[in-house]
């Protein structure tokens, strides 16, 4: 639902690069290494595309009963909500990336399985 990919997409962001500690600790940027590459294919070819679709097809059930039809969903908020379920996966690898360049390795898983916890709620 609408209201939920935020939380998602920021923990599956957090989630890859937690998944992938050992490596990036050795990696200098956090935006240029594979992972991050596999990272935002998966966002932007998967996820997204996804949730744009099932935006589409099922508005009344996405936005939990909110729009009736696709006449109901203002142009905005469905881009709003494509981009956001990219970005939102990016800031949660990043952040996952800074805790793991400081060595917080539990604090890097904390931020995927918290989000999925507040996806989940």
């Amino acid at each position: 639902m609408v209201q939920v990919d935020i939380f998602w997409s920021y923990a599956l962001g957090a989630g890859f690069a937690a998944s992938a500690s050992r490596q990036l600790k050795e990696k200098d940027t956090p935006f240029q290494n594979d992972y991050f590459t596999y990272t935002l294919l998966y966002l932007s070819c998967i996820f997204a595309p996804s949730g744009i679709y099932l935006l589409w097809q099922f508005p009344h059930w996405e936005t939990m009963q909110v729009a009736t039809c696709h006449g109901d969903l203002p142009a905005w908020l469905v881009a709003l909500f494509a981009i956001t379920n990219i970005t939102q996966g990016i800031l949660g690898f990043w952040v996952s990336y800074i805790c793991i360049k400081a060595g917080r390795y539990y604090w890097a898983h904390l931020q995927w399985f918290l989000f999925f916890l507040c996806f989940s709620c």
